[in-house]
């Protein structure tokens, strides 16, 4: 968690910390990676954790996503734009 926070902190206010795994059944990885960013995110006194963090998935992986601040509308929509043009799942 200490390093998450860290990695939130160094990339500044635009920046993005990404975690990608594989996908497992049952879901193990992926589910710690988001509680972790999201206790990251709250240790940094982050009211609303999810209104930071993305998640896209294509076949094979998941890729988690997160920012020191909310991601903006207009960037939400060009990531939902990037995900059907690429056939990943938000």
């Amino acid at each position: 968690v200490e390093g998450l926070a860290r990695c939130l902190q160094r990339v500044g206010t635009d920046g993005v910390v990404t975690a990608t795994r594989a996908i497992q059944t049952p879901p193990r990885d992926n589910v710690k990676l988001a509680a972790l960013f999201v206790e990251a995110l709250r240790r940094r006194g982050v009211e609303d954790p999810g209104a930071h963090l993305v998640v896209v998935r294509d076949f094979l992986a998941i890729c988690t996503m997160a920012k020191a601040t909310p991601w903006s509308p207009l960037q939400i929509e060009r990531l939902r734009a990037l995900c059907r043009a690429r056939q990943l799942t938000p």
